[in-house]
């Protein structure tokens, strides 16, 4: 999964930019349920204020270790969050009345609709934080679902070994010659000598006349490790790979 990722960066510094945002407010309200002043109590309502804050922000990253309680953690975010709403209106309700406003604003409290700018403003970052948590969630499920440019690029290089060894495999078929190696031995992956002689390496009269069974290509998706050939299923395949040969490797053997 890329980190760098200039969309998970962006979701995930909003949602950290709102908590931030709303944290005073949250702050304010329960600290005179705890703090007295000491140390002691004010650690119990920072300790409050993350449980609300950061319990929220929790509460959503844990669908992505346990993708099955999205739901029940999900309900609980939004109820972190509608707590957190009423914190933001009471402090923002009492400072909105108590503040110097600018003209429109102070008609607009004047005429009796200071609580409805309250609760909209209050509910507003809760409800962007819920959206921007639901996008980071989101994105981090995208980016561990899509293969990783690294692993294509491995794949590719796959592909295009077999194609070539596929190929090499077919012209050997098509063209067998005393000064080409045997088949066995390309097949088989044995590294050819440099001790080795044409005779050594050219097919026996044996082989020419057709007396070993020719390898099919391996044109299906279960190709023998050994040898190449095309088996008919992967029960097959699963052998070859136990064993180290397939009925093919086992019959140039017997030959």
């Amino acid at each position: 999964m890329k980190r760098n990722d200039p969309a998970l960066i962006f979701f995930a510094g909003a949602s950290g930019l709102l908590l931030a945002v709303s944290m005073p407010a949250t702050y304010a309200v329960v600290s005179p349920f705890h703090s007295s002043g000491d140390w002691f109590g004010i650690g119990l309502a920072l300790a409050t204020l993350l449980a609300f804050e950061v319990g929220a922000i929790g509460c959503k990253l844990v669908t992505l270790a346990i993708p099955r309680w999205g739901l029940r953690m999900n309900l609980l975010t939004i109820a972190l969050l509608a707590i957190t709403t009423v914190a933001n209106y009471a402090n923002g309700y009492d400072l909105f009345l108590a503040s110097s406003l600018a003209p429109t604003l102070a008609a607009i409290r004047s005429a009796g609709y200071a609580p409805l700018v309250a609760i909209v403003y209050s509910a507003t970052i809760p409800m962007l934080l819920f959206v921007f948590l639901s996008a980071t969630v989101a994105r981090v499920r995208q980016l561990q679902a899509s293969p990783t440019s690294e692993t294509s690029l491995a794949d590719r290089r796959d592909r295009a070994i077999l194609e070539a060894l596929e190929t090499l495999t077919a012209r050997l078929q098509a063209n067998p010659s005393p000064e080409a190696p045997s088949l066995a031995l390309v097949s088989s992956g044995k590294p050819l000598a440099l001790s080795d002689s044409p005779s050594e390496l050219a097919p026996t009269d044996s082989q020419l006349s057709g007396s070993i069974a020719p390898i099919p290509l391996a044109s299906s998706s279960y190709p023998c490790p050994n040898c190449g050939a095309s088996l008919a299923n992967a029960g097959k395949l699963g052998a070859a790979k136990r064993y180290g040969y397939c009925e093919y490797c086992k019959s140039q053997t017997a030959s």
